[in-house]
């Protein structure tokens, strides 16, 4: 990312600037790993579907982590006398198999 600026350059100018560029790099990573996530996921699907054998098979796994679940969860609002009650918070991790 190029930054143009015409006159004199501030403190606060040169920080939005590196801002900026860092937040370029950030980008080009962040598509970079999908790509490379893409690949091994499709080589994944593409090893099940032709059936090799395990250990030459590729797979590919993705884990998520979502923090702060209430559970029980009513959606956006807590209806009525439930909006007192204090929920219960769990955490929770899921795992998938691409190629299944």
């Amino acid at each position: 990312i190029k930054v143009y600026m015409i006159g004199p350059v501030s403190d606060e100018m040169e920080a939005t600037e590196k801002m900026l560029k860092r937040a370029g790099i950030h980008v080009e990573q962040a598509e970079a790993q999908r790509d490379w996530h893409n690949f091994f996921v499709a080589k994944a699907v593409e090893d099940a579907e032709n059936d090799v054998p395990h250990e030459e098979r590729t797979y590919a796994f993705t884990g998520d982590y979502g923090q702060n679940i209430m559970f029980p969860h009513f959606g956006d609002e807590q209806p009525g006398s439930t909006y007192y009650f204090s929920q219960l918070t769990m955490l929770n991790f899921g795992l998938v198999n691409h190629a299944h």
